[in-house]
């Protein structure tokens, strides 16, 4: 009687052995994806706000463009994109559109409002609107604001 139960407590564990082993594959996948997210979760964040801007500025009206702003009415409200502590920050409020920059500045390129972010020695440049669709005014510097 003693050998049937140790018989049937080794096969049980032999089992579970194979379901756990059996197992390990998916589970590795599922923490590297894991390990990752945190990494890419500012990123991911970023575009989406850069998403919700873009519709933003499709529905804005008196768009000035600044070296170190972008200002729009939207609904009878002025708003104001600028760099702030480094945050991209989007105002009357405190909403962040990007994280952890260096800099940014914005300027129109080829009938577009161009936004360049400095982050970490690196540069890149994001199209935020068409400019041929709205009435834009642009400053590009203190020449420009005695006129």
């Amino acid at each position: 009687m003693l050998r049937r139960i140790k018989a049937f407590m080794l096969s049980e564990l032999l089992i579970s052995l194979l379901v756990a082993l059996s197992m390990l594959p998916l589970l590795l996948g599922v923490y590297e994806k894991l390990m990752i997210l945190p990494y890419k979760y500012h990123d991911i964040s970023a575009q989406l706000s850069i998403q919700q801007l873009r519709r933003l500025l499709l529905l804005a009206y008196d768009i000035e463009v600044r070296d170190e702003s972008v200002e729009f009415l939207y609904r009878e409200k002025t708003f104001s994109l600028k760099h702030h502590n480094n945050h991209l920050v989007l105002s009357p409020g405190t909403r962040v559109v990007y994280e952890d920059i260096d800099d940014a500045c914005f300027f129109i390129e080829d009938g577009m409002i161009v936004m360049k972010i400095y982050k970490n020695n690196d540069e890149e440049e994001i199209s935020l609107a068409k400019a041929d669709s709205f009435s834009i005014n642009t400053f590009l510097g203190s020449d420009n604001d005695n006129n």
